[in-house]
């Protein structure tokens, strides 16, 4: 079975950290990714289900909470995806 991963990440350089991360634990693995808030609601409402959704707490324009009510919102109705929030600070 694949586990499909959507990343929420603004930032270049963290998102390819989590590439390479998933890459290492191999074919199993399918990493989407998505920049802003905007387009991971379109892409949950298109794409199907994510066993995993992986949230940049720092996006630009929304952040923190909210941006992780939006999700939440936005998979109400669909089968539960685990969150896992993540923050860093260059």
């Amino acid at each position: 079975m694949v586990v499909r991963v959507l990343l929420v990440e603004d930032d270049e350089a963290d998102a390819e950290f989590a590439r390479r991360q998933f890459r290492q634990l191999g074919p199993e693995f399918a990493l989407d990714r998505v920049a802003c808030l905007k387009n991971v609601l379109v892409r949950l409402g298109t794409q199907g289900h994510y066993q995993l959704v992986l949230l940049d707490l720092g996006l630009p324009g929304i952040n923190g909470i909210p941006a992780l009510r939006s999700v939440a919102e936005c998979l109400d109705g669909k089968p539960p995806s685990p969150r896992v929030i993540e923050y860093s600070r260059g």
